[in-house]
């Protein structure tokens, strides 16, 4: 077994350059300090750790290639994704103990304990252990689509549900560019439009208001996150697909960007 963890934490660094980390064996926690920091791709790093503990499990840490949803309940977390919502699938593996842990794309924030029924997030700062690692229930981890998998991003339903929600004293500062009454009037009256549009015509509607919007976001009007959330909202309650409606949007916005609109 010792050989294979070995042979799985280099390849892991080496082949996919992933940030590896030994793990005590059969256990769950670092055998390195300052662990976030020092978790590396480095092939040489990682077989020096394996010859000082040839039995470590395979650690892996987050926020950097990609984020891991923890599911240990899946009952309770699929009783609480929305109907029809998208979950593509890239890597992922079962943990000793019958979870399951689902690779996404990093997105930047940080650990989130429970932030759905039977669910975690490791993300900045985190890290999983990854197969084929032992559990402290004696149960090997081991993969379900293996780590060759392409990481899909995290879905947009997901996303809000790892965004906690800002004080409306603080929106403007955490978002970003401060939202004046000129901004907000534009996203009003591009989210009323785009509600109002008939089937037939939302996705060009919502191409248009991206890309109107997003000359707003270059002017320093608007924020992009804000608007991208904005009308994903409306994107979805209108009956869009969610993959499309996010293409659309980041092509939209990306145009928009490019031609900054002057305030009149």
């Amino acid at each position: 077994m010792s050989e294979h963890l070995a042979v799985q934490a280099l390849w892991l660094a080496e082949v996919r350059g992933w940030p590896v980390l030994p793990v005590t064996p059969g256990g769950k926690v670092p055998l390195i300090r300052q662990w976030p920091e020092a978790a590396t791709a480095d092939a040489s790093t990682v077989l020096w750790w394996w010859a000082a503990w040839p039995d470590a499990n395979v650690g892996l840490a987050t926020g950097h290639a990609f984020d891991v949803l923890d599911v240990d309940d899946q009952e309770a977390f699929n009783q609480a994704v929305p109907a029809g919502a998208a979950f593509p699938k890239g890597p992922w593996s079962i943990t000793g103990s019958g979870g399951v842990h689902f690779y996404f794309r990093a997105t930047g924030l940080g650990n989130r304990t429970r932030f759905m029924p039977g669910a975690d997030w490791r993300g900045k700062g985190g890290f999983v252990v990854a197969p084929p690692s032992v559990h402290p229930s004696g149960e090997l981890y081991h993969w379900g689509s293996g780590p060759s998998t392409p990481i899909p991003p995290v879905p947009h339903w997901l996303l809000k549900r790892l965004r906690p929600p800002v004080p409306p004293g603080r929106r403007s500062a955490v978002q970003g560019a401060p939202v004046g009454r000129y901004g907000r009037a534009a996203m009003r009256s591009e989210a009323q439009a785009l509600a109002r549009c008939v089937e037939g015509e939302r996705n060009d509607r919502l191409n248009r208001a991206a890309f109107q919007l997003g000359q707003v976001v270059a002017a320093g009007h608007l924020d992009a996150g804000t608007v991208d959330r904005v009308l994903m909202d409306v994107a979805l309650a209108i009956g869009l697909g969610e993959q499309e409606a996010e293409a659309t949007i980041a092509s939209g916005l990306r145009a928009g960007q490019a031609s900054p609109r002057v305030k009149p």
